[in-house]
């Protein structure tokens, strides 16, 4: 290796020098590993020295920081003479504390270094000089500025820090993609997934299969609307909004981040989501399809019911040539096939799909897809490449070779990892930036669901569920930016800032080092760096949040926050709007009665029109005591058994923190009644089907004198028809008589499994319960 010590030196316009001013504050994202601050602080203007030691001319990543230091610190190519110096370092002995990607930042009264064991590392070193500067240095320019003598040693947690960018539902081109990239650098992401296959859009240049981008990366233009299934293209109306990338360009880019330490991995989905490639093929579809639509054009269907034929040899063989082509242009180890979201209808009527079933002994259309996905990995492997798939490959059986990345929930990277597979996290409640990140009265239109900063701050990629051992398959974690409901570039931003942020400390910070009113102060920070490249972001919730505590004397303790930090909250207790002239909160507060508790914050001296209503009810079980058999899912515990019995209602959201979640079995509770008289019993449940969720069987009341010896009073068999909405389902038994038990018994029956009408039939339901109450 040609090894080269070069220095760029700048004429210098004003002595650096070290003084005793105090350092600001350091608001580096993500968190470092170990911070030491000095006394006094580092002060230069815009020409100074920097040199590079011990590293290749010809890497991508020195030029890249060259570069940056040239047009953001003023750094001119020439040589010079002077004694204010920074130093970017590689190792001559591997220092293993900070590995391939770690950095050590020295800042003393003599000048800066940077020492790393790697380019990667001096670029991260270099990612995290940027911000010691001022915020709007990127726009301003160098005027002079002071950082703080310190000492940083800094590596990542986690070795795969990704983001993923959906370009097949709206096409973005390559100076954004270019954009993107830089976005993701500035958070020391190092793995790019670029969805470039779907149902709505081809976006890949294949030499072999033309049609492929001149059919399938083209549909009807309905761009003024992000995405709807209520006007689909009619036959013949031309097709006009999409594109495609050439490989050229494609190739532009892995070398662009390259540059900046950063793999691209290419997504080409299958067996499902492919109606992009029916459009073009129609012949690798099954026998009797009789879906015709997506064999005349691309066009915003959903569900993605379209998939290749697993019964034709000739279906598998386009896709091994199309990986072929694939990996020629992105050198990296891994390729995303994805394999989700495979309806297997047409497989279930196809004769040719179930003749392979026969011939290969297998028992299921599910175990088709497991065959189809390990022969494209088999074909993966030879050419020396690692196969990831989303966490559906688990379903019919996975290869030990595979990766998964686990997007439901936590359930399928816990159940890979435990069989041995490497596992990438990127469950929907925490990483999916195309959901909501505020309340959706203020917010662009976006596909639904809410992951607010906080929420994306919460991020832990390995799941308490996994041992020490199987921890250990965990590569890291990612967010993903599906892009339905995001057509414009700059739409893109504004979802992605700043849970990009929130994403990047928890996939590179260790877990100790992570604190979210820390963290609270430097978003501020990071958010004006934002307004300096000139990014678009969302300046985050302006709801607040209300929690409440019951209490053994059958009143509720109420408190109310906000993502915002030291916000100004109005609020109200007798159900009127809150204005300006409300009480401002400051501390939790007591109710003893039924009441809508309202709250919304002041923002420059107005009234933000974000406001939280919520309806508190005193029944007589608040306060009481609560027994729960079984303990709930991880995932979806609430506040305990508490959530039953805290006034609050959960609402049409599952994961918002304020139902009890369970799958498969019965749920009871014991409540301590202490002959208080009732009339009236209530259980609230949660109905979404989509998610899987149903109502119980049944629930069953008893009641009992000594805690031990239960009589049986009612069973209520609820509504189960089929029902696209959410809805809250409140299950209502009227006693005969007022009785006055000293002791409840609630027993909640799930269904066993889900019925034949669900798309899922089959398959084991999960139960919601929130309040329990009585009257």
């Amino acid at each position: 290796m040609k090894r080269i010590s070069l220095s760029l030196l700048i004429i210098i316009i004003a002595l650096c020098s070290c003084n005793d001013n105090k350092p600001n504050t350091l608001n580096i994202i993500p968190e470092p590993l170990s911070t030491t601050v000095g006394n006094g602080s580092f002060t230069f203007n815009s020409n100074f020295i920097f040199k590079f030691e011990n590293v290749r001319e010809d890497d991508p990543i020195i030029k890249t920081i060259s570069d940056g230091m040239y047009d953001i610190f003023k750094a001119l190519p020439e040589s010079s003479s002077g004694d204010c110096k920074i130093f970017f370092i590689i190792n001559d002995t591997q220092d293993p504390s900070i590995g391939k990607e770690g950095y050590k930042l020295n800042i003393n009264k003599k000048g800066i270094t940077i020492n790393a064991n790697t380019s990667a590392g001096l670029f991260y070193g270099y990612q995290t000089l940027l911000q010691l500067a001022p915020e709007d240095i990127y726009s301003e320019g160098n005027d002079g500025f002071e950082i703080p003598c310190l000492q940083i040693t800094d590596c990542p947690r986690f070795e795969w820090r990704g983001t993923h960018l959906d370009v097949c539902r709206h096409f973005f081109d390559v100076d954004f993609v270019k954009k993107y990239i830089d976005i993701l650098a500035m958070h020391k992401i190092n793995k790019f997934h670029w969805h470039l296959t779907d149902d709505h859009g081809w976006r890949v240049q294949i030499d072999k299969y033309p049609l492929l981008t001149s059919v399938g990366a083209w549909r009807v233009d309905r761009s003024d609307v992000p995405w709807s299934n209520d006007n689909p293209p009619k036959r013949g109306e031309k097709c006009t909004y999409g594109g495609y990338y050439t490989k050229e360009q494609m190739k532009d880019v892995v070398a662009y981040a390259k540059a900046r330490n950063i793999d691209v991995v290419p997504e080409i989905e299958m067996p499902g989501h492919t109606s992009a490639i029916l459009a073009a093929y129609p012949e690798i579809s099954c026998e009797n399809d009789n879906d015709e639509d997506y064999f005349v054009q691309v066009g915003p269907y959903w569900p993605p019911v379209a998939i290749l034929c697993a019964g034709k040899d000739q279906s598998l063989q386009m896709m091994k040539d199309i990986l072929d082509e694939v990996m020629e242009i992105f050198p990296y180890e891994y390729i995303h096939v994805g394999g989700d979201e495979a309806y297997k209808t047409n497989w279930i009527k196809c004769p040719l799909c179930q003749k392979r079933i026969k011939k290969l002994g297998l028992q299921n259309e599910e175990e088709l897809q497991s065959w189809f996905m390990q022969e494209i990995e088999k074909h993966i492997i030879a050419h020396g490449r690692k196969m990831i798939g989303w966490d559906e490959i688990l379903e019919g059986g996975v290869s030990p070779t595979a990766t998964v990345m686990s997007w439901r929930g936590e359930d399928g990277g816990i159940a890979a990892a435990k069989k041995g597979n490497s596992v990438i996290m990127v469950p929907n409640n925490h990483c999916y930036l195309d959901y909501y990140q505020a309340d959706p009265l203020t917010e662009p239109i976006a596909i639904g669901g809410y992951v607010t900063l906080k929420t994306a701050y919460g991020f832990e990629p390995i799941p308490k569920a996994l041992n020490a051992d199987e921890a250990k398959f965990i590569k890291g974690g990612q967010c993903n930016v599906w892009t339905e409901f995001i057509n414009t570039s700059d739409h893109v931003e504004y979802m992605l800032l700043p849970r990009l942020a929130a994403i990047a400390e928890s996939v590179w910070s260790s877990k100790e080092n992570k604190d979210w009113p820390k963290f609270q102060d430097k978003v501020e920070s990071i958010t004006k760096r934002y307004e300096s490249l000139g990014y678009k972001y969302c300046k985050g919730e302006f709801k607040p949040s209300l929690s409440t505590t019951s209490n053994p004397d059958g009143s509720l303790t109420v408190s109310i926050d906000s993502e915002k930090k030291n916000a100004v909250i109005h609020y109200t207790t007798d159900g009127t709007n809150p204005t300006l002239e409300s009480p401002v909160y400051s501390s939790p507060f007591n109710i003893s009665k039924s009441t809508t508790v309202k709250a919304a914050m002041e923002d420059e001296g107005k009234m933000r029109p974000n406001i939280i209503s919520v309806d508190l009810v005193i029944s007589k079980l608040v306060g009481k005591k609560i027994t729960m058999t079984p303990e709930a899912d991880a995932k979806y515990a609430g506040k305990g058994v508490q959530t039953v019995n805290d006034g609050e209602f959960g609402g049409i959201s599952y994961n918002n923190g304020k139902w009890l979640g369970f799958r498969g079995g019965d749920v009871t509770f014991i409540i301590e009644n202490n002959g208080t008289p009732a009339s009236k019993l209530f259980v609230d449940v949660l109905v979404a089907q989509p998610d899987w969720i149903m109502g119980p069987d049944y629930v069953e009341i008893s009641t009992s004198e000594n805690g031990t010896d239960y009589e049986k009073v009612s069973r209520v068999n609820p509504n189960s028809e089929e029902q696209t909405e959410n809805k809250c389902q409140r299950i209502e038994y009227q006693f005969n008589n007022t009785i006055s038990p000293k002791y409840f018994k609630v027993v909640v029956k799930a269904m066993d499994k889900l019925p034949e009408w669900h798309s899922a039939a089959g398959g084991v339901p999960w139960l919601f319960i929130d309040e329990i109450w009585t009257e």
